[in-house]
């Protein structure tokens, strides 16, 4: 009877071991999915505050987000070894860099068009002078059927495949910009953005639409490549010079777009992610951006050709609206054709009788 006893308390004092040995791994884990999460602060606290404010930010703001998920997938083994419960404790982190870092747009209302109005199909594409297959850039062209196409570093596409595919466009070209319509178009004036610097990063036209004139701008902000080069080298001064540059570039921009009266139309490769001080500047502006307002997912345009993934992971080409448009629908097309994918937006705009507008 003592001895059974006695094996009784062996057994609940084991069993009290083993529950004190969990609730300590289970603190333990706990704490560290905590920590873990602790490492989506900086990120976070760098694109709230402003990316273009340090070299830091700068430099994150074009890496890969899905990055700032390594802390937690760190984490996870050691959750799952010792107390799997807690894994559900990941969760917000996760979700916090697939929606918050990451940029995924969602939207449930579907919005169609009105009577009155008429549709066009716009996309911009940097066709990155068609140095990867042209026949692919054709083929992009031909299966939207965009009714205005603006492109960035377009000067050495315009023959074969890529001209076959605009026939029966109006097209205009100035240095690495066109603009191809299916509506009457106007000459093309070259913008400066910035000085000293060429004249051809921006360009200016007029389409008639439905009895009334939209101005197009097709854009190509500066390129961070190089200043992101210099960094990987420990020189971070071309980084920031580059960031300062896009500021200058888009501050132009938005004055000019003051004296437009038209529907008006930006699109391009401004370089900036949503995050970027470039984009908030553009919002305040009163700028609508196509796929922020009916994208659905990521949006990314870039950078699918810089590592081992093969997958895109930077939206840098937008479709920037002001005046009474309606975005119907936006997505991206494939990057087969060009280092960057498409972007293509089916867009409402109402009636109204032609006005002489500058």
């Amino acid at each position: 009877m003592g001895e059974a006893n006695e094996n009784r308390n062996n057994a609940t004092n084991g069993s009290s071991l083993r529950k004190r040995k969990r609730f300590v791994y289970e603190k333990r884990v706990s704490l560290l999915a905590i920590l873990a999460q602790l490492t989506l602060l900086p990120p976070t606290l760098v694109m709230w505050l402003g990316p273009e404010k340090t070299a830091v930010g700068v430099f994150n703001l074009y890496l890969p987000q899905i990055i700032w998920v390594v802390p937690l997938m760190l984490a996870l083994p050691i959750i799952l070894r010792y107390a799997p419960r807690k894994t559900l404790l990941l969760i917000p982190g996760l979700l916090w860099v697939l929606f918050v870092l990451m940029g995924f747009i969602i939207h449930w209302r579907v919005q169609s068009p009105r009577n009155g109005g008429r549709m066009i199909r716009v996309m911009s594409y940097n066709v990155k002078w068609g140095h990867r297959d042209t026949d692919a850039i054709a083929a992009e062209i031909k299966q939207d059927q965009p009714d205005i196409i603006l492109m960035q570093d377009s000067q050495y596409i315009l023959d074969g495949p890529v001209q076959q595919a605009l026939k029966g466009y109006h097209f205009r070209q100035l240095y690495q910009i066109a603009i191809a319509s299916r509506f009457p178009l106007s000459p093309m004036t070259a913008v400066k953005l910035h000085q000293p610097g060429t004249a051809y990063n921006c360009a200016r036209a007029l389409v008639t639409v439905g009895g009334r004139h939209v101005t197009l701008y097709s854009v190509h902000l500066l390129s961070p490549r190089v200043g992101l080069d210099e960094a990987l080298q420990g020189d971070f001064h071309p980084l920031m010079q580059g960031a300062a540059i896009r500021l200058t570039q888009i501050n132009k921009l938005i004055r000019l777009s003051r004296n437009e009266q038209n529907p008006l139309l930006i699109a391009g490769d401004l370089n900036s992610p949503p995050a970027s001080e470039v984009m908030r500047k553009v919002r305040k502006a009163g700028f609508m951006d196509a796929f922020e307002s009916r994208g659905v997912g990521y949006g990314y345009t870039y950078g699918q050709y810089l590592w081992p993934l093969r997958l895109p992971f930077l939206r840098l080409d937008h479709i920037l609206l002001r005046g009474d448009w309606r975005v119907i629908h936006c997505w991206t097309g494939n990057s087969l054709g060009s280092g960057h994918s498409p972007v293509i937006a089916d867009l409402w705009l109402p009636s109204k009788t032609v006005e002489n507008r500058r």
